[in-house]
């Protein structure tokens, strides 16, 4: 394990104390959000063959939705947009991530979907279609979405899996996307930013406010090792996780610096924290001893049929991503 890493021996709670007024450096425009009275959607998973398809760049792609069974056409709900993994599709992220079931309420979640065969996220070598502009995609999601669900606008957060992982770290590295209000990762494949590509210098999405950034990965993943070595993997060339995460929590990246503190959840795993705002954890990370290239889960997901038992881990990845998306807007900590 590095060295900056201090093991706390009790688990203590991931839920930090926000302030209760929290004082942004930068306030963002709230934009309307489409809510209508006659826009009622039934709840559940739909995929994207029931007609979920928007324009973007002159083509057709496609998303997968789930509405919570809360959702009110009056009242507006924070949007997750879950990113799967290279080859995989909305389904397979879904079956993956299950916000569905550990937050069957309180979020709606879209499942965007990628270009090409195997399908893949711009920024990785293998992307499906040279020059596609991902980004562009997902706001012309967002936009979409809006005019289709009632959305809190201050609350749109971005996640993923591997290369679709790897495609929320290039969100976070581009102002366009200073939407979103924070960025969670699993087995991140981190091919824009990997801290020696001048050319792919990173500019926070969230200029001069603090960065949410969170990622889990495993210590036995050799598809997208956590300290990689010093080459070109299938999509290009990686950081090493502790480096990118210390570099999140730099000066020059808008948040506080080294490591603050280390939990554990269970034995094998070690969970860091590196910055605070206002009383939050901005820069998370969470090493997983042992386990692959999985979204970490103590119940069964689709990770479970490739991987086996290098994928069950003793905490589940989705409700830790959710407490923390639950801490922050896009102006900063939340004050509730």
């Amino acid at each position: 394990m590095p060295s900056t890493m201090i093991k706390i021996a009790a688990l203590s709670t991931l839920a930090l104390t926000v302030a209760a007024t929290p004082v942004p450096s930068k306030t963002f425009a709230k934009r309307a959000a489409g809510c209508d009275p006659t826009k009622g959607h039934t709840s559940g998973y739909y995929g994207p063959g029931d007609k979920h398809e928007v324009d973007s760049n002159g083509a057709q792609r496609y998303y997968g939705m789930y509405v919570p069974t809360d959702y009110d056409p009056n009242t507006p709900l924070p949007l997750i947009i879950d990113y799967h993994g290279h080859g995989g599709n909305p389904s397979t992220q879904r079956d993956v991530s299950q916000y569905d079931t550990f937050q069957p309420a309180g979020f709606l979640v879209a499942y965007p979907a990628g270009l090409g065969s195997p399908s893949a996220w711009e920024g990785a070598n293998y992307e499906g279609n040279a020059g596609a502009d991902d980004i562009q995609f997902t706001l012309d999601l967002i936009t979409h979405l809006e005019e289709q669900y009632c959305i809190d606008t201050d609350r749109i957060y971005a996640s993923g899996k591997s290369n679709g992982a790897g495609f929320v770290g290039t969100l976070a590295c581009d102002a366009r996307a200073n939407v979103f209000a924070a960025f969670a990762m699993s087995s991140a494949a981190l091919y824009t930013d990997n801290l020696s590509d001048s050319a792919r210098e990173c500019t926070p999405a969230k200029g001069d406010i603090p960065t949410p950034v969170f990622e889990v990965h495993g210590s036995a993943d050799t598809t997208i090792p956590y300290y990689p070595a010093d080459q070109d993997y299938l999509g290009g060339r990686l950081p090493a996780i502790p480096d990118w995460l210390n570099k999140w929590a730099s000066p020059d990246r808008d948040n506080a610096g080294a490591p603050v503190s280390t939990q554990e959840l269970g034995t094998t795993t070690n969970h860091t924290s590196y910055a605070l705002e206002n009383g939050n954890v901005v820069v998370q990370g969470i090493l997983v001893d042992g386990m692959s290239h999985c979204w970490a889960s103590t119940k069964y997901n689709a990770d479970w049929d490739k991987k086996d038992s290098t994928c069950i881990a003793p905490f589940d990845t989705t409700p830790l991503f959710i407490d923390f998306f639950n801490k922050w807007d896009v102006n900063g900590p939340r004050s509730s």
